[in-house]
């Protein structure tokens, strides 16, 4: 074999190689859930999918409260605390998370990557 043969075979063993990863890890992220955890005190009280969209209600230490899902994003609506600090936090997901943490109903809403 000549040398330019060799460097052929050899980029395309290369170029094989890098498909191939770049699929696996295609694969892999879409195989991915995320599971969104909701904590009363340090109890953990439900787990919900971010790929299911739905409107769950829950009760805290202050009152109720109903987590909205809807396209990999969730967010608190018709809190009964004083100051409606979680519903004001706006729609979160993966991308932009933090935790929500309501201290009237000692609520902790988590995201855990399966």
């Amino acid at each position: 074999m000549r040398k330019n043969e060799i460097i052929v075979i050899f980029s395309i063993f290369i170029a094989a190689i890098s498909i191939y990863g770049i699929v696996y890890l295609a694969d892999y992220n879409r195989k991915q859930s995320e599971v969104i955890k909701v904590l009363h005190k340090t109890e953990n009280i439900l787990e919900l999918d971010s790929r299911i969209d739905g409107e769950y209600s829950l009760e805290g230490s202050f009152g109720k409260f109903t987590i909205e899902i809807n396209n990999h994003q969730w967010r608190i609506t018709n809190e009964e605390c004083p100051n409606h600090t979680c519903s004001s936090l706006g729609w979160i997901s993966k991308i932009n998370y933090y935790p929500i943490i309501c201290l009237p109903n000692e609520i902790s809403i988590e995201l855990k990557i399966n």
